[in-house]
């Protein structure tokens, strides 16, 4: 297993452990639906939340809130 993979890993496990934390179900992880793949689907009462999970070792070049995922948004829109 690479240093990436297995970090990867640790970050989705986090996101699960808070998520559960804030009260909310794990109902799938790394869910795969034709191309796409989601790495957490989570519900507490109605809400139901689709969870792409992005790990850095760094913040040196930039912060998560200022990352933008274009891709993810696009296949997520058109459910394709």
């Amino acid at each position: 297993m690479s240093t990436s993979y297995a970090f990867g890993k640790e970050a989705e496990q986090r996101a699960s452990v808070y998520f559960k934390s804030k009260g909310f179900t794990v109902l799938a992880q790394n869910f795969h639906y034709r191309k796409a793949e989601v790495d957490l689907i989570v519900q507490k009462e109605s809400l139901l939340v689709a969870v792409e999970v992005k790990a850095r070792s760094s913040v040196f070049f930039w912060r998560p809130r200022n990352l933008r995922f274009t891709q993810t948004n696009k296949t997520v829109d058109h459910g394709s």
